[in-house]
Formats: structure tokens, sequence, C-alpha cells
């Protein structure tokens, strides 16, 4: 929508009305929330054209005119039959003119909160019938001050200047809740409570786009197999750069030629609905209300369920236009009921309620719109109609403060969970009289740093898990090849050492002992035949005797001496294998407590992971209202994070007819994050964002894996 500040023309009998002309311009020239531009002739100011000219020129460039209706006619213009005045305001009705006219009707005559007509036939008679019929007039009391009329005028100017902005218009009320709104104004940041809240929250937020076709064009062969709505769209393109150049009358023109391209085009009769309504002319509410019934029966078809109620909305303000007050509220249930969680509708109805008396019922409306959607309460605290209720309102804001306190505390008690999980200090929880924006701030805040704490954690386990891979690089890998090198180490000494263990038993044998000593036990005999020979005098006999000893002597030496020697090396070899054993043993139980401490840091690791991820889930990620800082499906991008019931994917699938993927590439040990709940909230980050499908990344949403 245009920015430039929207010219207002005053237009009245100067002296009837110097006073409340003086004090509107000044309020309007003044105000502190919309940009105005006050058009007052009467200002002193010299132009070269002639006065009436001069009136009508300005006329033909000011988007809003006030007129006051008083008591009198006011004098005639020159050359004509019509008053200055008169002829004003058909300058600003005329054909194909964009101009809203606010008529205000000032004085005794009007003290019945009713055009009391002047006489039939005079010029101020049939006007006031042809501005009766056009037009609902707004009245001031008869003992209203020249202050008290400017604020209501300029009240309604305000409201006005919304409806011809379509609701773009973002102004504010006395500031009494400016924090609140401004807490919550985050676009990006949208509440989705409710599988059906999706759509909702971005149609409040963003409202239906003129040209939100687009994409159904996406090719030619899609533009040429579809002459009439490619034609359509192109008037639309050009109704929507009418619109943001104020020049409402084209808007009107291409609308018009859109639908007779396309008669049963939704979005042509939305917005050409919406555009009569905009100007305030009974003429055209009636014809505004037909188009906005055959949206809505388009909508239905089409199962749009929001957009309908969004058409009924239009419908029930063409009706109030046109004084029908009944069908207005009629009209406004049938928008509350179409989509019972578009609080917009809610709004509608209760100023529909406001307007017939329907006080308990209308703020009981306002209450659940609250409730729903909290940001559509702006517009209570601007629009002037619900001042009779705003005691209730401010009650009902009040209780949205300590609702978002109650979520900030809650989301607080999350992070110390996950702080205790972790490691790490978590703030306190905020004291009773905390303002809302500090609740808003810290609940995000919050839910932001338990996203990057778990974020780490992430990392930690997935780098605790990839050093037990079989990666030649990991740290587990070569753990278990250096217990398989000493196994296979360990096996094979083990053999050498059974195998000397069998020899020294063989060695330590009566056998071998016997083979080892015979020789020497022979010499010791054949001594003992020596001495025997010798004394028995047969020297021959001893000197044989004593050779056979000294013989046996000598082998049974070496003999002995061999066998000792083989034992003792054998006993040498058999100690160095056990030493060789303990070695290994001692290499083996280092390198199986690192494998079992890996593995335990696995396990903690993604233990503490995953018990923080199901925290954060379960406790924070329940909470909606805007306190948490993650996209919806409808407003992320590629890359955004998100917040996802597995119902409310399934119900995007249904009402945007895009597909809605779940890349399943996920390590072992992360699928055990969440049960198979449709209806408990997970993260998950937008891989891709095409035309006609989105991919969701669960592993991606804690950390990136290929």
């Amino acid at each position: 929508m245009s920015l430039n500040k929207a010219e207002v023309f005053i237009a009245s009998r100067f002296e009837e009305f110097r006073e409340l002309r003086e004090r509107l311009v000044l309020k309007i020239a003044n105000h502190p929330l919309a940009l105005f531009s006050p058009v007052d002739l009467n200002n002193g100011h010299a132009s070269h054209r002639a006065p009436l000219t001069e009136c009508l020129a300005r006329i033909r460039r000011s988007e809003f005119v006030i007129l006051l209706l008083g008591e009198e006619y006011g004098s005639i213009a020159p050359g004509y039959d019509k008053s200055f005045t008169h002829l004003e305001y058909e300058e600003a009705i005329r054909d194909q003119s964009g101009t809203r006219v606010l008529v205000f009707c000032i004085g005794a005559r009007y003290s019945s909160r009713r055009i009391q007509n002047a006489e039939p036939g005079t010029p101020f008679g049939e006007w006031q019938r042809d501005i009766e019929k056009r037009h609902t007039a707004g009245f001031c009391e008869a003992d209203a001050t020249a202050e008290q009329m400017a604020q209501t005028i300029v009240d309604n100017l305000v409201n006005a200047l919304h409806e011809m902005r379509f609701g773009q218009l973002h102004v504010n009320g006395d500031g009494q809740h400016q924090d609140l709104f401004d807490a919550i104004s985050d676009d990006s940041v949208l509440d989705d409570s409710d599988i059906t809240a999706l759509e909702s929250q971005e149609f409040e937020v963003r409202g239906l786009s003129m040209v939100d076709d687009r994409a159904s064009f996406s090719s030619a062969l899609d533009a040429l197999l579809r002459p009439a709505a490619v034609a359509a769209y192109e008037q639309r393109e050009e109704a929507q750069r009418a619109i943001t150049l104020a020049d409402y009358a084209s808007a009107i023109k291409h609308l018009e030629r859109a639908l007779e391209h396309r008669p049963l085009d939704l979005l042509s009769n939305y917005w050409l609905a919406a555009l009569y309504i905009s100007l305030g002319r009974k003429q055209d509410c009636g014809r505004a209300r037909e188009l906005s019934e055959r949206a809505s029966r388009i909508a239905l078809d089409e199962g749009a369920r929001i957009r309908a109620s969004a058409c009924y909305i239009l419908a029930a303000r063409a009706a109030r236009t046109m004084a029908q007050l009944d069908e207005a509220v009629a009209y406004a249930r049938r928008a509350s009921e179409v989509a019972p969680r578009y609080a917009q509708a809610r709004i509608e109805l209760a100023r529909s309620l406001l307007i017939t008396g329907e006080i308990s019922t209308a703020i009981q409306e306002v209450r659940e719109a609250g409730s729903l959607y909290f940001p559509s309460l702006r517009e209570i605290f601007v629009d002037p109609l619900f001042r009779p209720i705003r005691e209730a309102t401010n009650a009902i804001a009040e209780n949205f403060r300590v609702l978002v306190l109650q979520r900030a505390n809650s989301i607080l008690s999350a992070e110390h969970q996950i702080s205790a999980l972790a490691g790490g200090e978590a703030p306190a929880a905020l004291e009773r009289s905390a303002g809302r924006k500090r609740a808003f701030a810290a609940a995000r805040q919050s839910a932001q740093r338990q996203h990057d704490r778990i974020c780490r954690l992430a990392e930690g386990a997935r780098a605790a898990v990839a050093a037990l891979s079989n990666a030649p690089t990991a740290e587990g890998y070569r753990t278990r090849q250096e217990l398989e090198i000493l196994e296979k180490a360990t096996q094979e000494t083990s053999s050498r050492l059974a195998s000397q263990e069998a020899h020294i038993r063989a060695l330590r044998g009566r056998w071998a002992k016997i083979r080892a000593y015979w020789k020497a036990t022979a010499s010791a005999v054949a001594a003992c035949g020596v001495a025997y020979e010798w004394s028995g005098g047969h020297g021959i006999h001893a000197v044989l005797a004593g050779l056979a000893s000294v013989y046996f002597v000598r082998i049974g030496y070496i003999d002995a001496t061999t066998y000792r020697a083989q034992v003792s090396s054998t006993e040498t070899r058999i100690d160095d294998q056990r030493r060789v054993l303990a070695d290994l043993a001692t290499r083996r139980s280092f390198f199986t407590q690192r494998l079992v401490e890996l593995e335990g840091l696995a396990r903690a690791s993604a233990s503490t992971t995953l018990t923080a991820i199901q925290i954060f889930e379960r406790e924070t990620l329940r909470f909606s209202g805007g306190v948490l800082p993650f996209r919806t499906l409808y407003s992320g991008k590629a890359g955004d994070l998100v917040r996802l019931t597995m119902r409310q994917k399934d119900a995007f699938t249904e009402t945007t007819k895009r597909l809605v993927k779940i890349d399943g590439s996920t390590p072992e040990w992360f699928r055990e994050v969440g049960a198979d709940d449709a209806d408990a909230f997970k993260l998950y980050r937008i891989t891709h964002n095409e035309p006609r499908q989105l991919v969701l990344s669960r592993t991606q949403a804690y950390f990136g894996i290929a």
C-alpha cells in the first residue's frame, strides 16, 4: 500500500463550521498514527484559479472527503443552481471516482440521529435524500463541543483509511498496550497452536493476496492452456498497481475486466467487493455483497474455508454500510461458523454485535479472538466502536500478559532442566510483575538458548558416536584394530608358553632325570668297582674299572650340565613368555577400557542429547502465542526452523496442495527422538522450498548431516 499522505478534503459551509474546521485541520495534520494531509480552502491561501475550479481540482486529488452537513444548504455557486458544497460532493461521487466520502450530520435538524429532510423539491431536500440513499451518515450530538466532534470525525477517518488500505494499515490506539503488540509484531513468529491455525495465522498476518495464484502459471504451457485465467491474473496485477497508487477507480475497472474474462475467479470477486465497500457508497455495497457471497461459495467449493470466512466478513461490512444490521450479524456469524479458528471473523462478529447492542456476547467474541490470535485485538484498541467495552478488553489484555508470563516461566523451567543435563547456568524465573515485552523476550531468548545448547550437545554426541565408527581415522576403529593385534599376539604367546611349559614338565619327569644322571651313577658304581678290585689285588681290573669310572664321570657331567642348562633356559623362556603375556594383558586392558569409555561416552552423549531434545520439544515447543522464535510452513524459507506436528503437516498439504516430505537420513541413535504422536510438536529445518513441495529435515534442525 502507498505510504504517501492521504489527502482529506473538508467540505462544508465555511461560516457554519469555522471552529470545527479549524480543529479538524489541526487533528488531521498532526495525527500521531496515520499520515494525512488536510485540504481546507478556507485557509486564506491564494490561487490563480477560480474558487470552484480550485475546489473541484483538489477533490479529484483527494482520497477522502469529509462532508459536514449542517442546518442550511449554503450559497449558490455562480453559473450553477447548486451550492458550492453540493457541487463538491457531486465531484467526489462522480462515476469512476475513487474518493471515499464521509458524511457527518451536525445540528438540531439531526438530533434524532436521522436526516430530517428539508422541504421536498428544494435543492437541500433533494440533496439530503440523495445522501441518505448513497451513504450511512454519522451524527454528532447536539450538545457536543467542537473538540469532541472533531475527535469523533477523525476516529472515523482513521477507520476509513484502514478500510481503504484493506487492513494493511497498522495503527495503534492510546498506547496502553503498545508494549504487548510490539512484542508480538514480528510477522515471522506465528501462533500455530491448532492444526487449522497455520492457514488462519497466515491469513491474519498477510490477508488474501490479489495475485497469490502466480504459481498456477509457473510454466508457459500452463499459461497457454488457461488463457482466461491468465487474462484475469494480468488484470488483477494492474488493479494491485492502481491500489498502490490510491487510484481506486482504475482498480475497479481492471477488476471488472478480470471478471469479464473469468466470472468465477475468487480473487477478482473478493477484491472488487472490497473496493466497493472501501468507498462506502450504499449503491455499490449491494453489488459488493453479491460479489462477496459468490466469492464465499467459490472458496467453499475449493475447500478454502478461511477465504470463505474472509468473504463473509466483506458481506457483513457491506450490509452494515447499508444499515442492514441484522444481516451484518448473520454474515459475521456465518464467517465464524465457516472458520471457527479465524480470529478476524470473531472480531467482525463482535463489531456487528456491539452495533446491535449485544454487549456481553460481543465481549465473549473478543475474548475468543484473543485466545485464537492475540495480535488480532490490535484493532480493538483503535476502533472507537469498541470504546464502550474498553474495560473488558483491557482485562483480556492483562489476562494475556499473565498467560505469556506463565508460558515464559515454563520455558525458563525447561531451560533449567536442560542446563542440569548439559551443565551450565540458566536465568531465574520472571517475577509476577514482569512486563509483557520482557516476558516475550525472555521466552524467545530462552527457547533460542535451549536450541543452541542442544545443537552443541548433538554435535558432541555425533562426534562421540563417530569415534566408534569403522572409519580409519576414528579412535574406536584404531582401538579395535589394536585389540585385534594384541589378541593375536596373546594367542601366539600363550601357544609358545604352553609349549615351553610342556617341555619343562617333560624335562622334570623321572625318565628325563634318569637319562640325565644314569651315567653319573654308573661312574660311582665303577669307582666302587675300582676300590673293590684294588683291595682284592686285581690291579688290572682296578685299572679298567678306574678308566670306566673316569669315562662315566666325564660323560655324566656333560649330560647333567646339558640337562640343567635345558631346564634353566626353558624356565627363562617361560618367564619371558609370562612377562610378555602380562604386558599384553596390560595393554589389552588399557585398550579395552578405552573402548568401554568411548562406548560409554557415546551412550551418555546420545542419551543426554535425546533427553534434552525430548524436554525441549515436550516442554518448550508446546507453547504458542508468539513466544517462540520459529516460523511456520507458510512463512518459512529454505534454512528456517519450523515447529510442527504431523497433523499440521497433513493440514498444510491439504490446504496448499504442496507436498511436505520428511528427510529420513538420520543417524540410528537419533531415530529414537520422540514418539509417533500426530499431535506432538517437533522441530524441523526447511532444506528445500519449492513451488510444489517442501522438504524438511528432522536431523538438520539440530545439526547438519549429509
